[in-house]
């Protein structure tokens, strides 16, 4: 008989942890409604850490009325108390600009941690300009970076100046370092952000060469479960720009003439605007079609 009772108390307490544990799936996505890949998730105060797959999806084993953590990187951390089967989250966007990570150099660190005056540049804030020229996308979006173009020449390139004229015959050109390497090539279209080092601690990353500031361009790179395609067309329009400058006419041309010898009247009956002949509006069209994905 105390073994019966033995063995029905057993089979009872058996019963009543089966009935604490639960299996919880849900759906983590962000405030624009889009689902949120690699967020760890797990019951408060035990080692067990499952994450959300491409889908936003997750399936974890937790005791009813315990807590579940949602945390992920650039995301505010969440708690909630398990009291059902499913559920989804919604996290917010973490808006700390300390914990914000900027590329410096060969590698990225917090902006807590820099000492140095660094302006970072999003890819989105450089499409409000129709250019192919990275100088003329950051133009007056940078404090301390002076952008200009010496010619009116619609098709010129805008030079950069950081930290002044340092030099009489140097060049006064910061340091370009795309993706790591100096001197890279890159697609404006294709520019996740922009990083600026405008004071001399850029020179204990790379040296002398960065005695005149250093532009660091990060390109999009391809995201885990996620498969994007972008199309991108920009048609602008360009004119030579001449500031004061003008053209005498056929009648101040005679006039000015006159001064020096007495031109033939018949100069006046033939006024060309030259000036309108030898330039036109011209047209910009860039067109960029791009995938990226990643495993």
């Amino acid at each position: 008989m105390k073994k019966l009772l033995l063995l029905f108390a057993l089979l009872s307490s058996v019963l009543i942890v089966c009935a604490q544990e639960l299996t919880i799936t849900g759906t983590v996505k962000d405030s624009k409604g889009d689902p949120i890949p690699n967020i760890n998730v797990n019951e408060s105060g035990k080692n067990l850490n499952v994450q959300t797959n491409g889908d936003g999806n997750y399936k974890i084993t937790a005791s009813r009325n315990s807590t579940l953590v949602f945390r992920g990187i650039g995301y505010t951390t969440q708690n909630i108390k398990v009291t059902s089967n499913t559920i989804n989250v919604s996290l917010v966007e973490s808006t700390t600009d300390l914990d914000a990570v900027t590329v410096v150099g060969y590698s990225a660190k917090k902006k807590s941690e820099l000492s140095s005056a660094v302006s970072v540049v999003s890819g989105e804030k450089l499409n409000d300009v129709t250019s192919v020229n990275l100088a003329t996308l950051i133009q007056g979006k940078v404090p301390g970076v002076v952008a200009s173009t010496a010619s009116g020449d619609p098709t010129s390139g805008a030079s950069i100046v950081i930290r002044g004229a340092g030099t009489i015959n140097a060049s006064t050109g910061p340091l370009y370092v795309v993706d790591g390497n100096i001197g890279g090539s890159y697609n404006p279209a294709d520019v996740e952000t922009i990083t600026v080092l405008r004071d001399a601690a850029a020179t204990g990353l790379y040296g002398s060469r960065a005695a005149n500031g250093v532009i660091i361009v990060t390109t999009k790179k391809g995201k885990n479960g996620e498969t994007k395609f972008n199309l991108s067309s920009v048609i602008g329009f360009a004119n030579p720009t001449m500031g004061n400058f003008s053209l005498m006419n056929a009648q101040e041309l005679f006039n000015y003439q006159s001064t020096f010898f007495t031109p033939a009247a018949g100069v006046l009956n033939n006024d060309t605007d030259w000036w309108d002949l030898g330039f036109r509006t011209g047209m910009i069209n860039n067109h960029t079609l791009t995938a990226s994905g990643g495993s």
